[in-house]
């Protein structure tokens, strides 16, 4: 249903989301067990096992990043400070998480670590200074009317942005005790399927084009 779904945004070619008379999605399914048959017999199971590894830190990084800007707002004068500060932080933890798991018996990797943290923390600081927490989740200008605030009841997450910063360097630490092989084959279909949104996606997409609006 997930192709579906896709399918139905224009994410994807409408070929995906054909039914057949009892609604199951044919094209979709031929063509998504054709890959995995593919992809269990000629891919050894440990870079798969590396892969989808890889993909599921990644993608739990993301979801705290997240987490973090919805709650931290930039200021206008520079809307773009917080995803600049958290990129900057996704980059240190992973610099430092390369150099201590590979590098640490060098004395550049020992540098390479020291400096990192250092990055680490300083992002942190900035990110507090710079862009205080905001009272509507997801920010004044995402939610120009309203939405959930502090205080209404909901849980909300708390130490916020220590707590999923810290976990974005744990899951940074432990990709980079994975196989080379795996890191760069989940790089590889995460920089293909940014480029295939970009050159198709983007200019399909329905709600992309308004007509969610309509």
């Amino acid at each position: 249903r997930l192709q579906f779904a896709l399918a139905e945004d224009g994410l994807i070619p409408a070929w995906f989301g054909v039914q057949d008379s009892r609604g199951n999605l044919v094209n979709g399914i031929v063509f998504a067990g054709s890959l995995i048959f593919l992809g269990a017999a000629f891919v050894p199971f440990s870079h798969l096992n590396d892969m989808i590894s890889c993909a599921t830190l990644v993608a739990l990084s993301l979801t705290d990043t997240s987490l973090v800007l919805l709650w931290h707002e930039s200021p206008d004068s520079n809307p773009l400070l917080g995803n600049a500060l958290m990129l900057t932080y996704q980059a240190a933890c992973l610099v430092t998480s390369v150099a201590v798991t590979h590098f640490y018996q060098y004395v550049a990797g020992k540098i390479f670590g020291v400096v990192g943290v250092v990055v680490m923390i300083g992002s942190i600081v900035a990110l507090v200074q710079k862009c205080p927490k905001s009272s509507v989740f997801g920010g004044r200008r995402g939610h120009p009317k309203g939405g959930v605030r502090q205080g209404d009841g909901y849980f909300r997450t708390p130490l916020v942005p220590y707590w999923p910063c810290l976990g974005i360097f744990i899951n940074w630490y432990l990709i980079a005790q994975l196989h080379l092989t795996g890191v760069l084959g989940t790089l590889a279909f995460i920089g293909a399927t940014t480029l295939y949104y970009y050159v198709y996606a983007i200019h399909h997409s329905v709600g992309n084009t308004g007509a969610w609006n309509t």
